[in-house]
């Protein structure tokens, strides 16, 4: 069955406090400038600060990464380096997300291998080099509501905290269905979701399990891989997005559209990859740099479609509000 055309809307209770809400066992976000002041040039330590500061930004905004380690900066986001502007070379492992510090001042690079670059006013506090398994991946870096942590997620729901980014529970010694494709920190920083790439939602802390694609469609394999989460301001729901564009939302998150939706047939240049919260919706991005805004109170600002780029587009995140 085919993502593109099914949204549900749903809701399930949840456990306590404290504990891991796993719906399913399966798997399932200015001045322009760049100050330059220092680099770690040690590749084993895998952290990579360029310093700089800057206060935050106000405006609306987003940046875009490449597998390659570049970043495409959009509206009111400003310019605050990247791998190969700041760093040099060859980024040592592929990029594969992008988070930025809560007044948008700065942001943070992660590599497949767990390294971590910061940019402008973010601080690398560390990277998950040597403390991964054979063969796993690292996946997603989500910063805390201060701006002075961050938690680094695996594709095996490995969770490393930094700073004061706090460990809440994690998959690792599941039998998961799939990789761990996507995760995001609550609002409050006391919790946070991972999301496997069959559907799976799996909610720690205070991330509320509002439903998953295994529980409302058992037995079903979608023919599109599930790419992103993104959970509601009041934290009681969250959106799901399919490869194809097609949306699922849970709890309070009211359905405001879709790629199937918008473009009934049309199948797409390249796959959706990722969606993050925007405005009052939300925006996706596929992995030739299209962008897709499903945000009513916030505009469309650019995309790389038609761009011929270096690698893959990679992540998505939008200027904090």
């Amino acid at each position: 069955m085919s993502s593109t055309r099914r949204v549900i809307d749903t809701e399930s209770q949840s456990g306590g406090p404290g504990r891991v809400r796993i719906g399913t066992w399966f798997l399932a976000a200015l001045a322009i400038g760049i100050a330059l002041t220092w680099v770690n040039p040690t590749p084993s330590a895998g952290v990579y600060d360029t310093g700089g500061g800057g206060g935050g930004v106000v405006g609306d905004g987003y940046w875009m990464l490449s597998a390659s380690g570049k970043v495409y900066n959009f509206g009111a986001a400003g310019d605050f380096g990247d791998f190969a502007d700041n760093v040099g070379g060859s980024i040592p492992s592929p990029a594969v997300d992008l988070a930025a510090v809560p007044d948008g001042s700065g942001y943070y690079i992660l590599d497949t291998a767990g390294r971590v670059y910061a940019f402008g006013s973010a601080v690398a506090r560390g990277s998950a080099v040597g403390r991964l398994d054979v063969g796993e991946t690292a996946a997603a870096i989500s910063v805390t509501p201060t701006g002075s942590g961050y938690w680094v997620f695996s594709d095996r729901g490995r969770v490393i905290p930094f700073g004061d980014a706090r460990h809440l529970g994690d998959l690792v010694g599941l039998d998961l269905a799939g990789p761990i494709v996507s995760s995001v920190a609550t609002a409050s920083g006391n919790g946070y979701y991972m999301l496997g790439s069959d559907g799976g939602v799996f909610g720690f802390g205070d991330a509320e399990f509002r439903g998953s694609i295994p529980q409302v469609l058992p037995g079903v394999t979608l023919d599109c891989e599930v790419v992103g989460l993104v959970p509601t301001p009041t934290n009681r729901g969250y959106w799901l997005v399919g490869c194809d564009g097609g949306v699922f939302a849970f709890g309070d998150a009211g359905f405001v559209g879709s790629i199937p939706a918008v473009l009934p047939g049309v199948t797409l240049d390249q796959p959706i990859n990722g969606m993050v919260a925007y405005g009052n919706g939300y925006l996706m991005t596929a992995w030739d740099g299209g962008v897709f805004n499903f945000a009513t109170d916030k505009d469309f600002l650019g995309s790389l479609g038609g761009t011929k780029l270096d690698s893959p587009i990679v992540g998505v995140v939008p200027l904090p509000s």
